[in-house]
């Protein structure tokens, strides 16, 4: 029998549920794990910063110990906050399935523990919601926590620094989604690209209903972030890009943005203990064992596909191009793997290299870019994420049309 969810300050949902009218605005949803020495601050920061109420913090907490958080709901009570706790071990999918479908929101945006809301995000989600928008993407801005530590530190690679972008607008770009989502598959599933997405991202409740209907769960891989992407942009009607960062991007110590400063983002896949085991069973054959950036997104994508009923398409001699590029440092897994696809397709090779040398060109383009005119940022250091939200309040500039 499962284990009963641990819950703290749930205000009503069950009623909530059942009127339209009764839903916030928005719903931030934090899946967390042993973090509240983030967490925390960052609920702080978020309460104290966020204009208006109608919105709600989904905190579903799968934490050894929870009793750092219900102190910090005794002292601070605040209906805004929707927490639970579950005590048995669950992955980090699990952890993100259960958080959505608490989340009462018409819009819902997925955040990690250390990460931000700019301030004024209800004016812009209004906005959506006027016109009837299912999702939005936006370039967003980054902060790295003061815990973390970089292998080289530079200017824009220290603690407590806050990157906001130098070209901001609030004008919108409609996205051919189906488009997007051929781009993503031809180019190996490395990254989302433009897809629409639930993290770092708004997306309409309905979309997520649809998605949980057509597979049985809203999370269907095993990146949940690349997961709801590419489920989502099967769903969705419009989808829409600004470039005005509404969410931030943080980076500490514990998270995958700290282990990527500190060059330890990757592993053997059987080690990895935030993976659902089915990953772990169907991991697929045509992918090297290790957990990076690089191979969770193909392997979600194709766990994706298969839960929604759609074969498998992936480009993976775009894959294994991009890996050999972007990953030196896992070559000597990444090169059996070429080798075994270049045998049993030879006439995939000029294609392999074609790619290998656009991504070689243009990671030796940025570069350049980078050494001669710096990252496209403005740099700000900040030793707080509060102080963090309110200098994005004074930052960002909705449209009110």
């Amino acid at each position: 029998m499962a284990t009963p969810l641990r819950l703290w300050k749930i205000f009503n949902i069950e009623s909530s549920m059942t009127s339209i009218s009764t839903r916030p605005l928005l719903s931030i949803v934090i899946p967390t794990k042993n973090r509240y020495e983030t967490l925390l601050p960052t609920l702080d920061a978020l309460l104290d910063n966020i204009v208006g109420s109608s919105y709600e913090i989904v905190v579903q907490d799968n934490s050894d110990n929870p009793d750092a958080a219900e102190s910090y709901l005794r002292k601070r009570p605040d209906a805004r906050v929707q927490y639970a706790h579950r005590a048995d071990f669950i992955s980090i999918v699990e952890n993100t399935e259960e958080a959505l479908s608490r989340a009462r929101g018409e819009y819902i945006t997925f955040i990690g523990d250390d990460d931000l809301v700019a301030p004024n995000i209800l004016d812009f989600v209004q906005r959506f919601h006027a016109r009837d928008i299912d999702a939005v993407i936006y370039a967003p801005a980054y902060y790295w926590w003061p815990s973390i530590r970089f292998m080289t530190p530079t200017r824009y690679h220290q603690p407590g620094a806050f990157w906001y972008s130098l070209s901001t607008s609030t004008a919108e770009r409609h996205i051919d989604t189906a488009a997007e989502l051929n781009h993503v598959i031809s180019q190996g599933a490395v990254a989302l690209f433009d897809l629409p997405r639930v993290y770092h991202g708004l997306v309409r409740r309905r979309v997520l209903e649809a998605i949980k209907t057509r597979s049985g769960h809203y999370v269907n891989g095993a990146s949940p972030d690349m997961a709801l992407a590419i489920a989502t942009a099967l769903e969705v009607s419009s989808h829409v890009k600004i470039d005005t960062p509404l969410t931030v991007y943080g980076a500490s110590k514990n998270s995958g943005g700290g282990w990527t400063a500190a060059q330890t983002h990757f592993g053997k896949i059987d080690e990895q203990p935030h993976l659902p085991q089915y990953t772990k069973d169907l991991w697929s054959k045509r992918l090297p064992p290790i957990w990076s950036e690089h191979t969770i997104y193909p392997q979600t994508a194709i766990e994706v596909m298969r839960f929604m009923g759609l074969p498998d398409t992936l480009d993976y001699g775009a894959f294994y191009a991009s890996m050999l590029v972007n990953e030196p440092h896992l070559r000597r897994y990444v090169l059996p793997f070429a080798c075994r696809f270049l045998a049993q397709s030879p006439q995939r090779a000029v294609h392999l290299a074609a790619i290998a040398f656009k991504k070689f060109i243009g990671r030796l383009r940025r570069y350049l870019r980078i050494r001669v005119t710096g990252l496209p940022f403005e740099i700000w250091i900040f030793g707080t994420p509060d102080a963090c939200m309110k200098h994005l309040a004074e930052r960002n500039r909705p449209s009110r049309k």
